[in-house]
Formats: structure tokens, sequence, C-alpha cells
């Protein structure tokens, strides 16, 4: 994927400074104005809204930033990850952000960032200069949000006035979730049409608390920050059944063999090698040429409501930005139903007919 770099660019800021016996008007250029440029890492194609670069640039969407600094012993923030401030969203042609924050002599800047916008309430981020740590408490999950992350470190050089120095924060972000995908395929002969509908996981751990493990980008504004995907821990708690919601209104219907339904979901990284609950149910009916079908359990052609337990040896970790696929072939046999199947096959011996010898005299001449 190709790397995409826009230099954050504001008009110069007046700023009035008064005293008793004079006032003067100072020009700060906009070179010194704190900017960000952005990169998603890791995407591929997606069935779910993947949280890409022109996602967070579409309808005013973006990210919340967190920055700060060190005076002393002092902590001093400077985006504080959740007000309107620290909201950055794509303008026209750059990232902006509004009231502008503005680069200090000598100081050493801290970045973290997350994103969509959208996830803002879904927990509660915090930051810790000292640890490096990005840190989202309580995040709940709702299947369809994909949230990214990035940490950066300036080295303390202020850019110069002559924009000789590039002063765009380089935010490149990686996924935090992991994303489960769920293929579920026609198994029945052509002209049975399968119909599906009411997916639902169950037993996921859809509530914890996602840590960056203190990593940080390189020193340097042109530098992007190192990957930290490999280095986010996750506190998984609470369980949830989540359904996935487009079929509850848009039930799958196909006759066609071996063609394949699937969904997406983005669900918190964890652990489930002692999770004997993770199951998948569904509502299916098999309605053939004639328009009914197999008693499945609830009469010919019926819907009825089938769950599958997801083998523990097959699920046993979901790691952040990687994605599962988990395939499942809806036929006969899941309903018990006995396959039709050839056996004994033999083929006959020739049989040698009797020799007999042909006369001379019988010979047509």
């Amino acid at each position: 994927m190709k790397t995409k770099s826009y230099l954050f660019t504001a008009a110069s800021a007046a700023i009035l400074l008064a005293s008793c016996s004079e006032s003067e008007v100072v020009e700060m250029p906009a070179s010194r104005a704190i900017g960000f440029s952005t990169y998603v890492g890791n995407t591929t194609r997606a069935v779910a809204p993947e949280t890409t670069i022109n996602f967070l640039q579409n309808d005013g969407n973006g990210f919340y930033v967190f920055g700060q600094y060190k005076e002393g012993s002092e902590t001093r923030h400077v985006f504080d990850g959740k007000s309107d401030g620290s909201h950055v969203t794509w303008k026209t042609n750059s990232w902006g952000y509004s009231p502008i924050n503005y680069w200090l002599d000598g100081k050493t800047y801290k970045f973290a960032a997350y994103g969509p916008a959208k996830a803002l309430n879904n927990g509660n981020a915090s930051f810790d200069y000292d640890s490096n740590a990005l840190k989202i408490e309580n995040f709940k999950v709702d299947g369809q949000t994909d949230l990214v992350a990035a940490e950066y470190a300036s080295d303390g050089k202020t850019p110069s006035a002559d924009n000789s120095t590039e002063s765009a924060v380089p935010f490149k972000f990686y996924h935090m979730l992991s994303k489960v995908k769920f293929t579920l395929v026609n198994g029945w002969r052509n002209d049975v049409t399968l119909n599906l509908a009411a997916l639902t996981l169950n037993g996921v751990k859809a509530q914890g608390t996602l840590t960056t493990q203190g990593t940080m980008g390189n020193a340097g504004f042109s530098a992007p920050g190192n990957d930290i995907w490999n280095n986010i821990a996750t506190d998984a708690t609470t369980y949830k059944d989540t359904e996935y919601t487009d079929i509850q209104s848009n039930p799958w219907s196909n006759a066609v063999f071996g063609t394949k339904y699937e969904f997406e979901l983005y669900l918190l990284p964890q652990s489930l090698e002692n999770n004997d609950d993770l199951k998948l149910s569904f509502a299916v009916s098999v309605i053939n040429k004639s328009g009914n079908g197999p008693d499945l359990g609830n009469g010919a052609g019926k819907s009825v409501i089938k769950t599958i337990s997801i083998p523990a040896e097959t699920v046993k970790t979901w790691e952040p930005s990687k994605a599962y696929n988990y395939t499942l072939t809806i036929d006969g046999e899941i309903f018990d139903l006995k396959p039709i199947v050839f056996d004994n096959i033999t083929v006959d011996e020739w049989e040698t007919a009797t020799e007999e010898e042909v006369n001379k005299e019988d010979v047509a001449r």
C-alpha cells in the first residue's frame, strides 16, 4: 500500500503582546504549527467497514490525539485525546484541528492517537507520558468498528521558520482488534435453495482494556511511528452474544451450490482456549425445486435454529491486527441426514464362449 503523507499548514497567527508602555505584533510562522500526516498499516479488503485513510478522511470522521511534553518534572498536555481541540479531521487537502498548537523550542513531545472518532465513547482512553502507553479501558466492541492506534515521539528539534524541517507528526496507525470472518457455504446440490437468517456469535468477550506496551517511533520528524501491533495487551472480561445485524433485516438466500455468504466482526483480541461456549447459531431452511425440502426438525422446508460449536483446537487465540476466517459448509450432514453414497461396485467378468471349428465348405467363395 502506498503511503499518503500530508503536511498540515495554517495561516500565520498573530499574537499581540501587551505591556504598560507599548504593544507589538509578533508573527508566528505556519511551519511552527503542530500538524499531522497519517498512514494506516496492514490493510486488506474487508467485508465489514475497515478503517483506512479514506475512511478516516470521509464525513469528518478523523481521529483523537494525545500530545504531551515535559516541563521539568511536570507533564504538559497539548492534546487531551477527547475534546474537540484534540479531534483531527481532514480539511480538503490536509489534516486539521482547532485551536492550533505550536512547537516549543527544545521540548520532546510524545503523541498517541486512536480512531475512528466514533470510537471515542466505546471506552475511556488515556496516555501515560513516562511509560509511553496508550490505554483504552472498558472498550466495548460493536463488531463494526475497526479500532486503530498510532504512537510517535519527536526529537526536541523545533522546525525552522523556513520550512527546511517537516513539522507534521507522521502517524502510522495499526489495527488494535482482531478481524474474524465466517464463511458459510451452500453445500446442497443445484436447484436447492439455502436460506440463512438470525446469525449470532455466542460467548465472545466483548468488553475489556487495550494497552500498548510502551513502544514509540524513532525520534525525528521524518520517521513514522514504529510497529505497535504486536505490542498490544488485552484484558477481555465481559461475554456477549453478538448478532450480525445485516442478515437480521436482509436474510440471505441462494440456490447455487458452492455459493458463499461471508460476514466479518471486529472483536477484542482474546484467548479462547478454555472457552467452551463459543458457538455460531443461525436460522436455516432448505427448499428444493418443488417448493419444499427435508424435515430438519420443524417440518419440511421450515426454518430451524442451528448452533455450531467452534472446536477449541480451531479457535485458540485472536491476536491484534490479525484476520481469521472460519469456513462452514452447510449441507445435509449438519442435520444428520444420510448422504446418498455408492459402494460395493463390481463389474461383471467376461464369459468364454464354446469354441467351434469352421468347415472349409461353409466358407463363402
